[in-house]
């Protein structure tokens, strides 16, 4: 049986390897000896085991251990990070060999996961490099996208076809917006559209950061055409050709009640006097209506991040110019 790879680990398990992640992020930014050291030391229980041990099943525990490595290639590790890789996968087949869990009993089905786990971020990897000799906001876009990974590691997901008020409330909250470095102002820089581009690629229904100049389609940074999407250019982007990828415009009422339903639903504002414009999503209401004082519950990453407020909580003169989209 193939390895899922969008299963919900337990929150044991995903708390354990957070904190393992914390730690690793921190021991590559000092240094790659030190980090793949201290994965060798992973491997043979010195650190992650006593994480892992209070994890209750040998899934939970082998995803504890296996998702912190995946991240630490992710946020760019050392040469030596494969090789861990690999010798962690033997690991988990020698430990948990006679287990039921079917995800590390037919370790055939992990194997080639982890390789494409692995390949992914080392492409990855070397797009940063390259976003380096770029200027400046390109740079600072990308070390917003590099500079947390573990939601997407291991995040929640919305199809068309399984939605609800919960499980769109899960998907956003995941993300952690108000405290999450990713999304944390910086050097003059702000990230809504990033903040919002996770949550609908997680909903099923990606509002892109990088499309094709040329025809809008989403697409990679090695594309020799991409263009980098702030908010100002998402609004052009949602009015041109959104509809082709399934969005389309609502009223602000028709947005928080699609919400409710639990469809992903945004909002976004172009500043046409040339400075930043801004995007939110919108999200479920606690009360599960609309109240036209408030306008629609938002979550947000800006010069403020909110996981639930209101859009009048960020916007006043200029809340008239504001669009609502929503897609199926």
């Amino acid at each position: 049986m193939p390895i899922d790879t969008n299963m919900q680990i337990s929150a044991v398990a995903r708390n354990a390897a957070q904190a393992y992640a914390a730690q690793a992020t921190r021991s590559a930014e000092s240094g790659g000896g030190i980090f793949s050291s201290m994965l060798q030391s992973e491997m043979t229980g010195a650190v992650g085991a006593s994480a892992a041990d209070t994890v209750a099943s040998a899934e939970d525990k082998g995803m504890a251990m296996l998702l912190p490595l995946l991240i630490s290639s992710l946020c760019g590790g050392s040469s030596g990070t494969s090789g861990a890789m690999m010798s962690l996968v033997a690991l988990l087949q020698n430990r948990y060999k006679n287990t039921s869990s079917l995800q590390f009993s037919e370790i055939g089905s992990v194997m080639p996961w982890v390789q494409q786990q692995y390949s992914a971020a080392q492409q990855q990897t070397e797009q940063v490099q390259q976003a380096q000799t770029q200027t400046p906001a390109v740079a600072a876009q990308n070390d917003a996208e590099k500079s947390s990974r573990f939601a997407a590691a291991e995040r929640l997901i919305s199809s068309i076809g399984n939605r609800s008020a919960e499980l769109y409330r899960a998907v956003v909250d995941q993300f952690n917006v108000e405290n999450n470095a990713r999304y944390q102002p910086r050097d003059g820089n702000t990230y809504c559209n990033i903040f919002q581009w996770d949550v609908t690629k997680a909903m099923g229904a990606e509002i892109p950061h990088h499309t094709n100049a040329n025809t809008g389609a989403p697409t990679t940074p090695d594309d020799p055409d991409v263009r980098y999407m702030n908010a100002n250019r998402t609004s052009d982007w949602l009015n041109s050709v959104g509809e082709k990828y399934g969005w389309y415009e609502v009223s602000a009422e028709q947005a928080q009640k699609l919400a409710n339903q639990g469809h992903p639903a945004v909002t976004i504002w172009k500043n046409n006097s040339g400075g930043h414009g801004h995007c939110q999503v919108v999200v479920p209401s606690e009360d599960g209506g609309y109240d036209p004082v408030k306008g629609v519950a938002i979550a947000q990453a800006g010069r403020r991040l909110f996981n639930n407020a209101y859009i009048t909580n960020v916007y006043s003169a200029s809340l008239p110019e504001v669009q609502y989209f929503a897609h199926a």
